[in-house]
This record gives structure tokens, C-alpha cells and sequence, in this order.
């Protein structure tokens, strides 16, 4: 009797991958605000201090970032958009009183 296990990786899709600025500004305009951010280079002379967080700056990531493309082949699975669920989660977030109106106005 043999039982057999399988690990799949759901991430996200890999074209939706961006920096964290992309990811916040894009929530941002979904939302409605102007506010934006920017990446930032930490080395940068003008670059404000990030404290702890340098330490994800130094680290060298895989590209793709990820490959799920196991996963989809073995279970068909597809991600949602990252726009669709940033869109779901800002309608959520508006309807649960989290996002202050004088920030979208």
C-alpha cells in the first residue's frame, strides 16, 4: 500500500510580477488615489533610510521569479490577475471603511 504525496506551487502569474512600488501604485489608482511611490535605489545618495528592510535590497532574486507551470499542467490551475484581485481587494477594503475618502478625493 503506497500513498503518493505531491507538492504544487500557486503564487500568482508570473507576468504579474512587479517591483513593490508597482504593486502599491497600482492598488493606489484602483483606488482612486493619487498618492504614489517610488522604487528606490538604497545606494542612491538622496535615497531615504530604510532601515532593516536594506537586507531585502541585497538579495539576488531568480528570474522568472517563479514557475508554476507544473502546477497549471497537473491541476489546471490559473491564477487570478493580479489587477482583478487588487480590484476585488479595494472594493473589500472601501466597503470595510479602510480606505479614507480625503485619500481618493
Amino acid at each position: 500500500y503506497t500513498t503518493l504525496f505531491r507538492s504544487y506551487l500557486a503564487l500568482g502569474r508570473v507576468e504579474d510580477v512587479s517591483s513593490m512600488a508597482g504593486f502599491c501604485n497600482e492598488a493606489a489608482q484602483l483606488a482612486g488615489s493619487a498618492h504614489r511611490v517610488r522604487d528606490i535605489q538604497p545606494d542612491d545618495p538622496d535615497a531615504p533610510n530604510i532601515g532593516t528592510m536594506r537586507q531585502f535590497t541585497q538579495r539576488r532574486y531568480a528570474t522568472p521569479l517563479f514557475d508554476d507551470s507544473e502546477t497549471v499542467r497537473a491541476l489546471g490551475y490559473h491564477s487570478t490577475p493580479r489587477a482583478e484581485g487588487l480590484a476585488v481587494t479595494v472594493k473589500w477594503l472601501r466597503a470595510e471603511g479602510r480606505i479614507r475618502e480625503e485619500l481618493t478625493s
